[in-house]
């Protein structure tokens, strides 16, 4: 079983989603960790690449540690789609007018978004085949992207520490 250490790779990794619960996917926290060795301009040049293809090197290092982590019971398994925190407790009329303002645009009501986002407030946490069913279309996508964007649902991707996770994060500052 994985002991993370605070300065470790693996520290890092869990003290990042003990901070940002539900923030963070393993793209952005490679991003986070990602500490590129420059000595040439060949190095430049690789790093600069990497960087403009997406970043595959620091993705796939950060996917390792966060599989690590969930296997060791410091970090949650995959969730369901959910509304975020901040939204978790409103009613459905205060849901709807607050989807409604935040992705308006052009005069368009978001009316594939505002009906995604009621039907978490009325069911709670989904996958994305109940959700937003089993082949949505390219609108469905949209909304679920712009909900995401918005930051008004979190992604089965964004991973949240467990009660050992954080426990073993607070006994580092001892």
């Amino acid at each position: 079983m994985i002991r993370p250490r605070p300065d470790t790779d693996s520290g890092l990794v869990l003290a990042l989603v003990v901070a940002h619960p539900g923030q963070l996917d393993a793209e952005s926290i490679g991003q986070r960790l990602w500490r590129p060795r420059l000595s040439s301009t060949a190095d430049y040049l690789r790093v600069r690449a990497a960087i403009l293809g997406s970043g595959a090197e620091w993705a796939s290092t950060s996917s390792g540690l966060l599989r690590r982590l969930t296997e060791a019971g410091y970090v949650d398994r995959v969730r369901p789609y959910a509304l975020a925190e901040d939204w978790a407790d409103l009613t459905e009329d205060d849901a709807g007018q607050r989807v409604f303002e935040l992705l308006t645009d052009d005069g368009r009501p978001p009316l594939r978004a505002l009906a995604l986002v009621l039907s978490l407030v009325r069911i709670g946490p989904q996958s994305l085949a109940r959700w937003a069913g089993t082949a949505p279309s390219g609108a469905t996508k949209r909304a679920v992207g712009r909900l995401v964007e918005a930051g008004v649902v979190v992604p089965p991707a964004f991973r949240w520490p467990t009660p050992s996770g954080v426990a073993w994060v607070d006994g580092w500052a001892l």
